[in-house]
């Protein structure tokens, strides 16, 4: 998923200096947009004014940041009565689209949460949105992919402004794409084959896969 929309970065500007050796996450991400300037993006709004920006039309992979978006099509399906946020959720079709080691360790972190307050082997739809959110578990955020549905989570997209926006696809899905694909391929070779792909074909293949799972 690419995008010009960016999170609002005031800290990015108004945190403390230090040294190089001190930098703290702003200055990290300073530092690093200044040595970067043809990979780094930003608009910084305050109110309705753009305040600072780098390449703000640049349309870049949105990473995480699409959980923002899941986030309030979620809120809103609830709202409106489709979903409901006390429901249960069984841990087991979470499972379904965790793969272990590929997000920092979010979900299990999440998970121990879970098991700390409740022994059960279930969670409320609540919780899923917010380990989604808290923990960026993208086995959440592919359930609620699977949930919201492809077409509301398109529609929201437009209806929020964010263009341009490619089309979306679901995230753990993503990281199958190589093995599903092109099996027997490695090295080098993968990599010129994925980037062989349209930008069609990919999100194509993320969606069957997703299926799958």
């Amino acid at each position: 998923m690419k995008s010009a929309f960016f999170l609002l970065l005031t800290l990015f500007l108004f945190a403390p200096f230090h040294t190089k050796a001190q930098l703290g996450p702003a200055e990290e991400l300073l530092d690093f947009m200044q040595k970067n300037q043809e990979r780094a993006s930003l608009a910084l709004w305050v109110d309705d004014s753009l305040i600072a920006a780098q390449h703000p039309d640049r349309v870049s992979p949105l990473a995480s940041t699409v959980k923002i978006v899941l986030a309030i099509e979620y809120a809103e399906q609830v709202a409106a009565g489709k979903l409901q946020a006390d429901s249960l959720i069984p841990l087991a079709d979470l499972d379904k689209y965790y793969i272990p080691f590929t997000d920092g360790g979010a979900h299990p972190r999440w998970l121990k949460e879970q098991s700390m307050r409740d022994s059960s082997e279930a969670v409320t739809l609540l919780q899923v949105a917010r380990g989604m959110i808290r923990y960026s578990s993208n086995a959440n955020t592919e359930y609620l992919i699977r949930l919201l549905g492809k077409e509301a989570i398109e529609a929201r997209i437009n209806t929020l402004g964010l263009d341009p926006h490619t089309p979306i696809y679901p995230v753990v899905s993503a990281l199958l794409v190589a093995r599903e694909q092109f099996p027997s391929v490695k090295g080098k070779a993968l990599k010129d084959s994925l980037r062989s792909l349209s930008d069609t074909a990919y999100r194509q293949i993320c969606w069957d896969i997703h299926e799958k799972l």
